[in-house]
């Protein structure tokens, strides 16, 4: 079954997607000129970082700097909620203000 790939979220600054994977999935060595994070929500595999394997459960955090080679192996069903976060766009948040809550 191929990888589930479902956006969260698309714009200028942020790209997030959830990743479904099947046990025994595989995601190809890529690098991406963002900088990456990765949470894994559910499932066992491996994540490896420029060449060192990291044994990946649930809890699970990786941080990627831009155009760092990784890939992804799946043990048994693997979730993860993946940023890919885009420097060259500013973002600015009034002080006080995320999402939408003010600070008292």
């Amino acid at each position: 079954m191929p990888i589930k790939r479902t956006i969260l979220k698309n714009d200028k600054s942020i790209f997030i997607v959830k990743l479904n994977l099947d046990a025994n999935d595989f995601i190809a060595e890529h690098s991406s000129s963002a900088i990456v994070t990765a949470t894994v929500t559910s499932g066992l595999g491996i994540f490896n970082v420029g060449g060192i394997e990291n044994k990946i459960c649930q809890g699970s955090f990786i941080f990627m700097n831009p155009d760092e080679k990784h890939s992804i192996q799946a043990f048994e069903s693997l979730e993860l909620i993946v940023h890919h976060i885009n420097i060259s766009h500013k973002v600015s948040i009034e002080a006080g203000h995320i999402c939408g809550m003010t600070k008292n």
